[in-house]
């Protein structure tokens, strides 16, 4: 059963003149709820929302950047946005040490359960960071910052880089236990097609053009799927009716 929030669980919502850690605190907690999927009302969003336009306009001075020159001034907004990229970071570190101890189907099992926690959590909290994304990021992308993303990029950026390689380790025992699946489908075993599919799918979601978010990118489909099956089946790899299968469609 989905947990709901309270009435009386729910913080009051900081000043429009409140700093970051104030802020930042009340956001973090919203964001806490959103991602463990509990059920919370349609005023909270808002009030997340709210809390997060009223921090990206107000007058306040705006942060020295530290990932860029240093010298031109960027909006309001950007320690907030390097305080969310760090909360992506930590929640895939704890999901790294769980990994750990895991093999094969329970490899692929957790992958795909946390992958779909993680993807529908950050879309729920798209809503919060409306202003986020639509405003403020255009702005610092016109100003030539390429490394800063919408949200959900965000997220998947850091999926890519904090937690992929780590899963994958120097043996790439996340591929190698599709590729052992696939195999035993080949064999005529009745097997979950959707835990190949979701983490095959998930590679390809990981494929980001930098320059265009909506132009997909099959590097990591290529190099966590793809060479390493025609690596494993050699000339009798038939890797179209196997893209066919997972649903990989190449435009």
């Amino acid at each position: 059963m989905t947990p709901n929030v309270s009435e009386g669980n729910i913080p009051p919502m900081p000043p429009p003149s409140a700093d970051l850690a104030t802020v930042w605190a009340y956001i973090e907690d919203g964001l806490d709820q959103i991602v463990a999927f509990t059920n919370i009302p349609y005023h909270r969003y808002m009030s997340l929302y709210t809390a997060t336009y009223n921090y990206c306009t107000s007058s306040r001075q705006a942060p020295r950047d530290e990932n860029g020159s240093g010298e031109e001034k960027l909006p309001v907004g950007l320690d907030l946005y390097y305080k969310l990229a760090q909360y992506f970071v930590d929640y895939l570190e704890k999901l790294r040490e769980q990994s750990d101890p895991l093999e094969d189907e329970d490899l692929l099992l957790f992958y795909v359960q946390e992958w779909n926690k993680y993807t529908t959590g950050v879309y729920s909290s798209n809503r919060i960071f409306t202003y986020l994304n639509r405003d403020w990021i255009k702005q610092v992308r016109k100003k030539g910052r390429d490394d800063v993303y919408p949200l959900y990029t965000l997220a998947l950026v850091k999926w890519k880089l904090h937690f992929l390689p780590h899963v994958q380790g120097n043996n790439k025992k996340l591929t190698a236990a599709i590729l052992r699946l696939i195999g035993r489908r080949q064999n005529g075993e009745t097997i979950d097609e959707g835990l190949a599919k979701n983490v095959v799918g998930s590679f390809v979601l990981l494929g980001l053009d930098e320059s265009d978010f909506n132009k997909p990118s099959y590097e990591v489909y290529e190099e966590n799927f793809k060479t390493p099956f025609l690596d494993a089946n050699g000339a009798d790899g038939d890797i179209r009716s196997t893209e066919a299968w997972l649903g990989v469609v190449k435009n």
